[in-house]
């Protein structure tokens, strides 16, 4: 679970360094207006973006220890767990989130959503207790490869309006950031490929809820647990409860997460 939230958390954190990948470039003393301008848009876009990045995640460092979600007791109906062990893939869909963040940082601006950002993940869970999470590099590179163009829509839509407000063009904006929309979209993907895992833990069900282990002495932590249900033959987890509300949004965005038996 820990592996889930975390991957969240990255994007939220990814997401809104798009929108503030870009430096201030110099301007000589002739264009002054200009630059002041500039440095008013550039600045604009740049703490737009970092307030999104705050929204988003209150620590993105964290083991994502601190998870979601809501205070329900449900009554959900005892589950057999042997009908839960085996093989399960879902498609992790995080272009939400991703879209979420980039709203944040743009109040009263309107962006196109970002779309295309759907992880494979593979689940799986043994009879013995054992159990693990499966994304792989080839799935995150073609999420990414099939979010560039939303993605690059939205930064372009954000920075357009951003220069609007400052009587400036794109152009000018741009080029005063000394980058330009197509190298903010490649560094937003940079370190993505780490988002590729193959983590093992110990898991435990009773009746509806699963939990996985916490720390490193390997014990179960019962205080944090997704709630699931099996609905026509696919798991699907309704909630993930745990320490701290920092991230509902972002869990809200991808729950229900529906798993499909290989």
């Amino acid at each position: 679970m820990k592996k889930l939230i975390s991957l969240v958390l990255t994007l939220c954190l990814a997401a809104s360094f798009a929108a503030c990948s870009n430096d201030s470039a110099d301007t000589t003393a002739a264009d002054k207006d200009t630059a002041a301008a500039t440095d008013a848009a550039t600045d604009a876009a740049t703490d737009a973006a970092t307030d999104a990045a705050t929204d988003a995640v209150t620590d993105a460092e964290t083991d994502a220890a601190t998870d979601v979600v809501t205070d329900a007791e449900t009554d959900a109906p005892s589950t057999d767990a042997s009908s839960v062990y085996g093989t399960w893939k879902t498609q992790l869909s995080l272009s939400k989130v991703m879209t979420d963040s980039f709203a944040a940082s743009a109040p009263g601006i309107t962006l196109p959503a970002i779309t295309g950002f759907d992880i494979d993940m593979v689940f799986e869970i043994n009879e013995n207790g054992t159990g693990k999470i499966i994304i792989t590099e080839e799935a995150v590179n073609t999420a990414i490869a099939n979010t560039k163009p939303s993605l690059k829509a939205t930064i372009e839509a954000l920075y357009t309006a951003m220069a609007a407000q400052n009587n400036m063009t794109l152009e000018q904006l741009i080029t005063a950031t000394g980058t330009t929309i197509d190298a903010i979209v490649d560094e937003t993907f940079e370190g993505f490929s780490g988002m590729a895992t193959e983590s093992e833990g110990k898991f435990l069900i009773e009746g509806n809820k699963l939990y996985t282990e916490a720390g490193e002495n390997g014990e179960i932590d019962k205080t944090q647990y997704i709630t699931f249900k099996l609905e026509d033959g696919k798991l699907v987890f309704t909630e993930m409860v745990v320490g701290e509300a920092s991230a509902v949004a972002m869990l809200d965005a991808v729950l229900p997460l529906v798993f499909e038996k290989q």
